[in-house]
């Protein structure tokens, strides 16, 4: 798929050819090709249009289907467009669903990955438990804990 034309470039492109500017100067000017700077010309020569051709397509999924994908992500931040196609039965790619999500102001996300407990870091917590088993509730009024990040084991 080629990517569209600037609308700044378009107009340069129609001011050079209303000068009288041959077109191979004009493309060397604009930066783009013979057949660009052709097609912009005769767009204006005959339609009076600097700007993009509408382009008219059927959009592949309903107001529902929207709304089902954009809920289900609102649900759950970190599920993946894949399972939101599946689960909603929806038939259309993945990148029609992250379109629709992108449309909505959803961008994807990615768990932070949490650091795993050491061997090491494992035994120390166990002797500690081991250490501390008998110590009561009024003992345990008198401790303050400073470190409550969460770890993961697997």
């Amino acid at each position: 798929m080629s990517s569209r034309v600037p609308h700044e470039t378009r107009r340069n492109v129609v001011k050079m050819w209303a000068r009288g500017l041959a077109q191979r100067k004009i493309v060397t000017a604009v930066w783009t090709t013979h057949s660009t700077v052709n097609r912009i010309i005769q767009a204006f020569r005959d339609e009076r249009r600097i700007c993009d051709k509408a382009r008219n397509y059927r959009r592949k999924t309903t107001e529902d289907e929207d709304f089902a994908m954009i809920s289900a992500a609102f649900a759950d931040p970190f599920i993946t467009a894949g399972k939101i196609r599946d689960s909603d039965g929806i038939h259309v790619c993945d990148e029609v669903v992250r379109q629709r999500l992108r449309e909505a102001g959803l961008r994807s996300r990615t768990a932070a990955q949490k650091p795993l407990l050491s061997a090491a870091a494992k035994a120390k917590r166990l002797a500690f438990a081991q250490s501390h088993a008998d110590w009561s509730a009024e003992d345990w009024q008198n401790v303050v804990f400073t470190d409550e990040s969460t770890v993961c084991t697997e």
